[in-house]
């Protein structure tokens, strides 16, 4: 996704009060997005669409989709260690 992309979507997302910049306390020059309790009410009120989506999808998947959601937290926590510790 090109950055001017990603920021106008995290400009929409403040902008509404979905989410808050918070500074973050690893690198001074930027920030994390953190949801606020709105944010947190939007994700809860998704959540039986995205079961929907994955009931759809699991037909055509090699393995159980808890799999697939598995690595990707564990991509997403080892990109985050990476970050913090300026590996990368």
């Amino acid at each position: 996704m090109p950055p001017t992309t990603v920021r106008d979507f995290v400009r929409e997302v403040v902008a509404r009060r979905d989410a808050r910049k918070v500074r973050n306390p690893c690198d001074g020059r930027s920030y994390l997005l953190e949801l606020t309790d709105q944010g947190l009410e939007l994700i809860e009120a998704g959540k039986p669409a995205l079961a929907r989506a994955y009931e759809k999808l699991e037909p055509g998947l090699r393995r159980p989709s808890g799999d697939y959601v598995e690595s990707a937290v564990e991509l997403r926590l080892a990109l985050r260690d990476a970050l913090a510790t300026g590996k990368g």
